[in-house]
């Protein structure tokens, strides 16, 4: 995958996973948790495509500063996923008490 096709990749994924958090937080709001689920779903695949372009992206590079900073932003991505499952869980257990 080139460069320009990964960028794109990443700009639409950001454009679904901001559009998957408003739905998340409307299922909040209305206690839907179905909703919740399903875009909370939408939300982790599309940050799990977005690891795996970046890693192919890193390994096919000779460039030691580009695959350094790809190998730290993945692992920012990778923390980023860890506390958006903690919130929704947070949310949810204080949407149901």
């Amino acid at each position: 995958m080139s460069i320009t096709c990964s960028l794109m990749l990443y700009n639409i994924t950001e454009d679904g996973i901001l559009r998957d958090t408003d739905r998340v937080e409307d299922g909040i709001r209305t206690v839907d948790s179905p909703k919740i689920v399903l875009n909370a779903s939408n939300i982790a695949r599309r940050a799990n495509r977005v690891l795996q372009v970046a890693q192919q992206e890193a390994e096919n590079s000779e460039d030691p500063a580009f695959v350094d900073g790809v190998n730290r932003a993945s692992e920012q991505l990778r923390s980023s996923r860890f506390t958006l499952a903690l919130g929704i869980l947070q949310n949810l257990v204080f949407t149901f008490n």
